[in-house]
């Protein structure tokens, strides 16, 4: 891990430049969304609200309005009561000792403020960006599609459709980075005229302009399955979530790297059958009370779960991976080992490490043909090298492996089943179309695919303005 004062390498900050303009440009297609008008509200918080259509009504929420809700579900609501000061995470007083360190801490002093917490509940959110449109994936496509977000839709909507759901396969959260929700425009004391919505990591580690801001909200039981990325802090604001953390090196079982479940809960009763087994010896366990901050080093392998509702806003690196992280790799085996490679394939690839990320990406096939990501990366890798062939043929495999998951899924997800045919097809559609006639056809087909198992998987799609020969009215035309 980099410390304080350290400078990236210019290969890393020309990765880091590059996964931003890659960002940039989703974000110009999210400017199809609403104007917004500014209002003052609260004591000490200049904030900007949506304009308001003149068609809007007022919006039922489910549940409580004004709160953000506590587990709803038994293995929540007793997990937070047994273990609700329980964390493996030493203490830190800074993010920057937090960052010397090079372990995972809890930060607890002078975190949030009274006015940053108050304008994150329930009510003020909503007023002040409920007609935002925000990303938000089904956690389980986020990892396979290598922490892609597609999906756009309503803050409210969200919260409507998503966040408050008692069907399991349907859990999502707003992973959001491109919204203006965290920004100094919406967000700053009108005393100090200051940012409510603190910056620290990149200044911990001298890199401010390196820091991605993200937006999360989930809803009760939502969780990631083990993953890793470079650094990042995680304030929470609302809730509680549970951390489970490794070291890069660390082996751990295939099971805590099934992002088919998709669903915290599932994830967290698996663990707590093999909680005292040796292959769970090198995982921490970490429940993060509101008003905290996490620090996890890069590379680190973490999964979540929310213990009831949680709000949050994370600062991370988006730098790719360190020569220590591809030794780590070394150790793993299995679904791990898989994963591990599938995510260097692909950060070879934002390289230009196009033979490379070709070798490794097949290998994590070998160790697990299921494993989606690693596909892409193919497909996309040979595109570069023209290589229609092998491209068109990674494409197929990858829709198959896709397949293969679905049929597997307890419960089924038809929502992470649609979106990953989604994201081949755009492969398809975008850079393999100029390479082959086949292309199209195929893109085509996935598409009407992936509308007989979710009829309004384009909606809110930000793919479906950037599909090209497969745009959403010409398959419509052809079907007709």
């Amino acid at each position: 891990m980099r410390a304080s004062g350290a400078k990236a390498s210019n290969e890393a900050m020309r990765y880091r430049r590059m996964m931003m303009m890659m960002m940039t440009v989703i974000a110009i297609v999210g400017l199809i969304f609403g104007a917004r008008y500014s209002q003052r509200t609260g004591d000490d918080v200049v904030m900007t609200a949506d304009a308001p259509s003149e068609h809007d009504g007022p919006r039922a929420i489910i549940g409580d309005a004004n709160e953000w809700l506590p587990p709803q579900r038994e293995i929540g609501a007793r997990f937070l009561e047994r273990e609700r000061d329980a964390c493996a995470f030493a203490s830190a007083p800074t993010v920057s000792s937090a960052v010397r360190g090079a372990q995972p801490r809890l930060i607890t002093k002078k975190v949030t403020t009274a006015a940053l917490r108050d304008a994150f509940t329930l009510p003020a959110l909503l007023k002040r960006s409920g007609k935002t449109s925000v990303q938000h994936a089904h956690p389980a496509y986020h990892i396979v599609a290598g922490g892609s977000v597609e999906r756009m839709t309503t803050l409210e909507t969200f919260i409507e459709r998503y966040l408050r759901t008692d069907d399991v396969a349907n859990v999502s959260f707003v992973f959001d980075s491109m919204s203006d929700v965290l920004s100094d425009k919406r967000l700053k004391s009108k005393s100090s005229g200051k940012s409510l919505v603190p910056r620290r990591l990149g200044h911990a580690v001298d890199e401010p302009e390196a820091v991605i801001p993200v937006l999360s909200v989930g809803g009760d039981g939502a969780g990631l399955a083990m993953h890793q990325h470079d650094a990042t802090l995680l304030t929470l604001l609302h809730g509680y979530k549970l951390w489970l953390v490794a070291a890069p090196e660390v082996a751990m079982p295939d099971f805590v790297f099934d992002s088919m479940h998709g669903y915290g809960y599932m994830l967290l009763e698996d663990a707590l059958k093999h909680r005292g087994e040796a292959s769970m010896s090198g995982v921490q366990w970490c429940v993060q009370p509101p008003n905290t901050a996490v620090y996890l080093p890069g590379h680190w392998w973490h999964a979540t779960v929310n213990l009831g509702e949680a709000v949050a806003f994370a600062e991370q690196l988006g730098g790719g991976f360190t020569p220590m992280a591809y030794e780590a790799a070394a150790a793993t085996t299995g679904k791990q080992r898989a994963q591990t490679l599938s995510a260097h394939a692909r950060d070879y690839m934002f390289k230009d490490k196009v033979d490379v990320a070709i070798k490794t990406a097949q290998e994590a096939i070998e160790v697990d043909p299921l494993q989606v990501m690693a596909r892409f990366v193919l497909a996309e890798s040979y595109a570069r090298l023209k290589k229609a062939p092998e491209a068109l043929q990674s494409m197929r495999d990858a829709a198959e492996a896709v397949r293969s998951s679905s049929r597997r899924a307890t419960p089924p997800v038809p929502e992470l089943f649609a979106d990953s045919l989604l994201r081949i097809a755009y492969t398809l559609c975008v850079p393999l179309a100029e390479l082959s006639k086949e292309a199209v056809p195929m893109g085509m087909e996935l598409i009407r695919e992936a509308l007989e198992a979710v009829p309004t998987s384009l909606e809110n799609n930000i793919l479906s303005d950037v599909l090209g020969e497969c745009s959403p009215d010409k398959v419509v035309r052809q079907e007709q």
